[in-house]
């Protein structure tokens, strides 16, 4: 199913064997100033991979959907609401450190109890999450973050001793596998 949000923005949000297998937005048209003062206007795509209804219940979405839709629509924002004038600079061809912020302050909300509440609700009587589910939601946010940071750090050291051992590393690398 494709929605048109806007006359801009495209959204394709059910899974299909052939298509990108995780969320992504891509920048169709950028948007930049005319020659004669105008603006042209941008255009951009998303594209998730949500759950389909079924005959018993409409397409409902886990957190994890919605935080990562919120987190979409964050650089689909950036890049409509962006105004530059040439379009080199447009949406997220900014500086690195910036690309991910306006994406990061949208998934933010979602952890958020009084938006929880808001934008949420049974899908049968139409009410919203009762506040224990709301806070049992919002303590799971950090469950096994440490695990990611040891990840983190595991690459950064094993990229620190790639470039830094002038050859050694190697030498260390081939005896454990080929002499051990």
């Amino acid at each position: 199913m494709i929605y048109q949000v806007s006359l801009t923005t495209l959204i394709h949000d059910f899974s299909i064997d052939s298509k990108y297998s995780h969320a992504a937005v891509w920048p169709l048209l950028p948007g930049y100033e005319l020659p004669s003062g105008k603006r042209s206007y941008p255009t951009a795509a998303m594209v998730a991979n949500l759950a389909k209804p079924t005959p018993e219940k409409p397409a409902l979405m886990r957190h994890d959907d919605v935080v990562t839709f919120f987190h979409e629509m964050g650089h689909v924002f950036h890049g409509l609401l962006s105004r530059t004038r040439y379009s080199r600079f447009h949406g997220t061809s900014v500086a690195r450190d910036f690309v991910e912020a306006p994406s990061q302050m949208l998934e933010n909300w979602c952890w958020e109890p009084k938006v929880l509440e808001k934008m949420s609700c049974h899908y049968e009587r139409k009410v919203p999450l009762d506040k224990e589910l709301i806070e049992k939601i919002i303590k799971s946010r950090y469950v096994n973050v440490g695990l990611f940071y040891l990840r983190q750090l595991f690459f950064a050291k094993y990229d620190y001793k790639v470039h830094t051992d002038q050859g050694q590393f190697l030498v260390t690398l081939f005896f454990y596998l080929f002499l051990m």
